[in-house]
């Protein structure tokens, strides 16, 4: 990680709002906090592969990106399979919907929530905002953002997304 993109996950630490997300949400990397932290009680101290599961999933699975619980779903986005994201009931495991965002390079960003909507980009600097919910693959809007590679997670902030290309930091918001 280099001193920009720990000094914009400070400052997005800073400036997150309090209240941004219920208690059960992690609607951008590392939890509502920002810090791996959860404030869920009872949650098992050992587990297995038969011990405390719940559910697996055995569909399209990332190899860097982190999944994204937001409002009761778990998105799970694949990033060497085109960007195939799934987004699955986060009680039962049961897939509600999955579509191909596309493109030629991996998605190797964390999906991030805020205001109903999934923000993704790839390592091609390519920016799409999804429909979140379970009314299925909705893509909202899609943007080339120039100035590649991609190695930083959108950052939502105060009403503001931040998105960090190569070599700029971009604030868009109202």
């Amino acid at each position: 990680m280099t001193i920009k993109e720990v000094l914009l996950l400070f400052l997005t630490a800073m400036l997150l709002p309090a209240g941004w997300s219920i208690a059960s949400d992690w609607p951008n990397w590392r939890g509502p906090y920002l810090n791996g932290s959860s404030d869920e009680k009872n949650l098992p101290a050992t587990w297995s592969k038969t011990e405390n599961i719940a559910w697996t999933f055995d569909g399209p699975s990332p190899d860097c990106s982190t999944p994204l619980l937001y409002k009761g779903n778990l998105y799970v986005l694949a990033d060497r399979k085109g960007g195939v994201i799934t987004c699955l009931d986060a009680r039962t495991g049961r897939q509600k919907w999955q579509g191909k965002l596309g493109g030629t390079a991996p998605w190797w960003a964390s999906i991030t929530a805020g205001d109903d909507k999934l923000y993704c980009i790839s390592e091609a600097a390519e920016a799409v905002v999804l429909a979140a919910g379970d009314e299925g693959f909705k893509v909202l809007h899609r943007i080339e953002m120039g100035d590649k590679p991609i190695q930083a997670s959108i950052a939502i902030a105060d009403g503001h997304l931040f998105i960090r290309t190569a070599s700029k930091l971009f604030c868009v918001g109202n």
